[in-house]
């Protein structure tokens, strides 16, 4: 709060009486930026699943990994603190998984994809998640080329996979 009354050139009493702490500063840094770490031009028609999904990886592990890091770690922050939590999922979370969700609806439109594949579900948490805890779990960087080999080692395979007949 310091450095950013500082910056301000106010007082951090201003601050705490304006947004009433961190969390609430920080939503409204947010809904003011629209800062977006997944480009709206993503959503790119190839007209092929394996294609289309890896295009978007290619132009998100290029969009930048600072604001990567930045995702990651506002929603650790958050987690136990529902407003930011919600701010956090309204711009940043919800527009990235729009992304592999339309690609797949479309992939199940052509009929490359059973529709009732339930693989479908996973899908774009499996990106965004491993996206953002690979640096915690593995100590590296979800780079470009790990997140390739997850859309072909484990995505394509389970939506291509069919349906599991009910028991």
């Amino acid at each position: 709060m310091q450095a950013v009354a500082s910056r301000g050139r106010c007082s951090t009493a201003t601050l705490y009486r304006q947004w009433q702490g961190k969390p609430k500063l920080v939503v409204a840094a947010l809904q003011h930026q629209r800062i977006q770490p997944v480009p709206a031009e993503l959503d790119a028609h190839t007209g092929s699943l394996r294609e289309a999904l890896r295009e978007m990886v290619r132009r998100v592990s290029r969009a930048a990994p600072p604001e990567h890091q930045f995702v990651a770690g506002l929603s650790h922050a958050f987690l136990g603190d529902p407003e930011p939590a919600t701010a956090m999922h309204e711009q940043f979370t919800k527009p990235a998984a729009e992304i592999p969700k339309r690609i797949v609806d479309r992939a199940a439109a052509r009929g490359e994809i059973s529709p009732d594949n339930p693989a479908r579900e996973f899908c774009h948490i499996m990106l965004v998640a491993l996206g953002l805890t690979r640096p915690v779990l593995d100590g590296e960087e979800a780079d470009e080329a790990y997140m390739l080999r997850l859309v072909d080692a484990v995505l394509l395979p389970s939506l291509r996979h069919p349906a599991p007949a009910e028991s």
